[in-house]
């Protein structure tokens, strides 16, 4: 552990220099803040965030804060303040801040070890797309001396991760007879201000321009989103560009995210509203392109095995991300959606004898707000 190697350090320094002199550590790492009196040490540290501005996404943000402390011995003649080294050091308390935020430690400090720890989880989309958070780990001591006088120290340690959180729409502009185009139209405009109360910019703009991807801008837009919507035409594991002109199965797919840069978030959330988009094993292996499978946290792709007919597919899915919108996960806002669009008959398109049909492939706790798998909140300390 990082802590017992700066220990070495720092009883390697005592023994060439004495105890006379601070002690010089090694520098700290990012997100770590040490205090060294000559023979003790204590520290703050936040876990998970490399280093500034390193991107975040989703609902399920982790971060560690732990405090930990190191007395080594009491030396002769030496040490602390004119020769009155430390000898015993308590945690006394522990929080964390998100912007303006406090967390306090939701566990009892057991002063027997020699550090204590808590985690965080929070959704990065209480915060606009892009936003640099500061993260703060805060810890208080109280250090006791050789002469049992004592002190109260607080350090402290910040972290600045940067929020990510991009949505892509895509419409068909082909009609082969079943209003299909108009359909895909009134979807992605009433998805896209959703997608935007959830904190995610959304591209195209104007939300009519998903008709008019073509090969080259569906690319651009896939390589940047993590929440992908397509209303548009479909096979088993496959789905189609606004014209109809490229197909995008798993080998297409898996090329055009391969250039995604490095430190990128992936995708959250991957809908497609499109005939037989998650039919058989090919929809299972185009789920997996965008990263989607049975080990998959918090990351959700929605699919249909029915060949699908316009009439009311635009409410069922515009439900869907309303009831996402209040904080439901991906099942429940489906279930919620289907009685929403068919009272009589859910999972069955009004007017019609199609059933719906959507398949979830992944984490059917995803969640576009609210902390992953918590109340409806924001974060989670524990």
């Amino acid at each position: 552990m990082k802590l017992f190697r700066n220990v070495w350090i720092m009883m390697a320094a005592m023994t060439s220099i004495g105890f006379g002199t601070d002690v010089a550590l090694a520098d700290d790492p990012y997100g770590k803040h040490t205090e060294h009196p000559e023979n003790a040490m204590y520290s703050i540290q936040v876990y998970d965030f490399p280093y500034d501005d390193y991107l975040i996404s989703g609902t399920n943000v982790h971060f560690r804060v732990e405090a930990a402390f190191q007395v080594i011995g009491n030396p002769d003649g030496g040490g602390g303040t004119a020769g009155n080294p430390v000898k015993k050091i308590i945690i006394t308390d522990m929080k964390a801040k998100i912007q303006d935020t406090e967390i306090p430690n939701p566990s009892p400090i057991d002063n027997s070890q020699t550090s204590h720890h808590f985690d965080v989880v929070f959704a990065s989309t209480h915060f606009p797309h892009d936003t640099q958070l500061t993260i703060k780990g805060i810890a208080s001591f109280h250090l006791i001396y050789q002469d049992n006088s004592s002190s109260d120290q607080t350090i402290e340690v910040a972290v600045k991760p940067r929020t990510y959180n991009k949505g892509a729409l895509l419409a068909t502009s082909v009609d082969s007879g079943d209003g299909e185009a108009a359909t895909a139209l009134a979807c992605v405009n009433a998805i896209g201000p959703i997608l935007e109360a959830m904190s995610h910019v959304v591209l195209p703009k104007p939300f009519s321009g998903a008709q008019r991807l073509d090969e080259g801008l569906l690319d651009a837009r896939l390589i940047d989103a993590t929440v992908f919507f397509a209303c548009t035409h479909g096979e088993p594991g496959a789905f189609w560009d606004s014209a109809s002109q490229k197909k995008y199965d798993r080998t297409k797919v898996h090329a055009v995210l391969a250039r995604r840069p490095t430190g990128r978030p992936g995708y959250n959330l991957v809908f497609l509203a499109g005939c037989q988009t998650a039919l058989g094993t090919q929809g299972d292996e185009l789920a997996n392109e965008f990263g989607m499978n049975v080990y998959s946290v918090d990351k959700a792709f929605v699919g249909f095995k029915a060949t699908l007919l316009a009439p009311g597919l635009n409410q069922f899915c515009q439900s869907v991300f309303s009831k996402l919108n209040e904080g439901y996960e991906v099942e429940p806002a489906i279930q919620a959606a289907l009685k929403i669009t068919n009272p009589q008959a859910p999972g069955v398109l009004p007017g019609t004898t199609t059933k719906l049909r959507p398949v979830i492939l992944g984490d059917k706790a995803t969640r576009l707000i609210n902390v992953y798998k918590g109340a409806f909140t924001w974060y989670l300390a524990f």
